[in-house]
């Protein structure tokens, strides 16, 4: 089937939230979809079946690429369970916090002009939930950077109970799943003040995690450059070194990706 004979699927609404949608597809991140029903039934569309596909546009109206669906239920919120959470590939970490995000969104100014009232959302609201599969790139000739991530493991010297010494390796992520590296020269030390101190009781993962997106991004300012003169030569850097890679992107486009930062297995194993 060629995909102008194919239904057409839109994440969300134009905008920031439907680019980080097809672009956690692109990734591989995101495997699930939730629909409100109340939609489907407005729309006076049938709810789809498992073994459809859908050309799922981009904000642009364009076709980003080509998903199957696997599994379709019609259930009540209250049963969305921790793993469909995971699998909407937006950062949830349970049930609870997709609930949150997705009974913002049922309630939204966007959904509430469509429907044409704010729809009540509860535990027994019906929402249809989909398990897909990605079929092909609608342009597979196409290199996308769908998302940036950081990589931060123990370093190679002395780490112990009073001292960590990490590096952090920037890598731009493409669609078809590689990743080219744009930094692998940056990390950062910290010493724990006071004896007998234990540095990891005053370490966590999110500290881990905002540092280092802090020491992959733009340097602190100099000789009389501001910190947006700084930000924007920080990222023209790096859309160079990608389009040098073959890989087409803009600055400010490439800023706006979603960034994950992951850390190694070592390093896990010593904060534990």
């Amino acid at each position: 089937m060629e995909h102008d004979d194919l239904p057409t699927l839109e994440l969300a609404f134009p905008g920031p939230e439907r680019d980080r949608g097809v672009a956690a597809i692109l990734s591989g991140e995101k495997t699930a979809l939730t629909g409100l029903l109340e939609i489907f039934e407005h729309a006076g569309e049938a709810v789809p079946r498992a073994g459809r596909r859908f050309s799922v546009l981009d904000s642009e109206g364009r076709p980003a690429v080509t998903i199957e669906l696997v599994d379709v239920r019609v259930v009540p919120m209250k049963e969305i369970d921790d793993d469909f959470a995971r699998a909407e590939g937006r950062g949830y970490r349970d049930a609870a916090q997709w609930r949150a995000a997705h009974e913002e969104f049922f309630r939204s100014d966007g959904v509430s002009e469509l429907l044409g009232r704010t729809p009540v959302v509860d535990d027994d609201t019906l929402v249809v939930a989909e398990r897909f599969r990605v079929v092909e790139l609608d342009d597979p000739g196409l290199t996308v950077v769908t998302r940036l991530v950081t990589h931060v493991d123990l370093d190679d010297g002395p780490t112990d109970t009073r001292r960590l010494s990490v590096s952090a390796r920037l890598a731009a992520v493409l669609a078809d799943g590689r990743e080219l590296v744009l930094l692998d020269d940056r990390g950062w030390s910290s010493t724990a003040h006071g004896r007998g101190v234990d540095i990891r009781a005053s370490t966590s993962v999110e500290d881990i995690e905002r540092t280092a997106r802090t020491v992959v991004g733009p340097d602190e300012p100099m000789d009389g450059e501001t910190q947006e003169q700084m930000a924007a030569a920080h990222w023209s850097a790096l859309a160079g070194l990608l389009g040098r890679q073959g890989v087409e992107v803009d600055a400010p486009e490439l800023e706006r990706l979603p960034h994950d930062v992951q850390l190694s297995e070592r390093l896990r194993a010593w904060l534990a």
